[in-house]
């Protein structure tokens, strides 16, 4: 099975601690949003969800591409930074963000490494 694209469901949510790991990144909202951009391999026990948009310094309230994702890997969580832009040399034809991994934190875990976690993504 592959990764699917998926709303978080309730049992999610308790089966992961997914409203402890929002309210971590963004505590003054009140309620726990459940339409995230979330994929989840169930049968590899594994996910990745977009958690936070860093804030945009020169607009009030706007945020950067720069987001945190929270990868979930049997049992281990890692905090990714992605940042992307768009290639502008193939639009209109396509849409085609250019991915760059900022930071892994941690790096490497008991059960994957830096390698996997990079293929992975």
């Amino acid at each position: 099975m592959a990764f699917e694209n998926a709303i978080i469901t309730k049992d999610d949510d308790e089966k992961y601690g997914l409203s402890e790991i929002y309210y971590k990144y963004n505590p003054k909202r009140e309620v726990f949003i459940n339409k995230q951009d979330w994929v989840i391999n169930r049968e590899l026990d594994c996910w990745l969800w977009d958690i936070f948009y860093f804030p945009d310094p020169e607009y009030d309230h706007g945020t950067l591409v720069k987001a945190i994702w929270i990868l979930y890997y049997k049992g281990e969580i890692i905090e990714v930074v992605l940042d992307y832009d768009i290639n502008r040399a193939l639009r209109p034809k396509q849409f085609h963000r250019i991915w760059q991994l900022l930071d892994l934190n941690p790096k490497q875990t008991k059960l994957i490494s830096r390698d996997e976690i990079i293929i992975l993504l």
